[in-house]
């Protein structure tokens, strides 16, 4: 199987999402909201999530960090 990174989390209202790591190009922290952040993906579209996850699925660690590492793993298995 491939390495698949998945980021997991809730919608704004309230349902479960699932997003696939390794179809990110980019992200960028939002310059109107500076808690938010835009994940690029390779089909075009643009998401902005809240930074700040939660911390029993994901102790320490936010949204730029987990993606910053999702995009450099893809690029190094490559």
């Amino acid at each position: 199987m491939e390495n698949i990174n998945l980021i997991c989390g809730k919608s704004s209202n309230g349902k479960s999402i699932t997003l696939d790591g390794v179809k990110l190009e980019s992200f960028a922290v939002s310059t109107i909201e500076k808690d938010m952040v835009e994940l690029h993906f390779a089909s075009g579209i643009v998401i902005e999530v809240l930074n700040k996850l939660d911390e029993k699925l994901y102790p320490g660690e936010n949204v730029v960090t987990l993606v910053d590492d999702c995009i450099c793993r893809y690029f190094k298995d490559k």
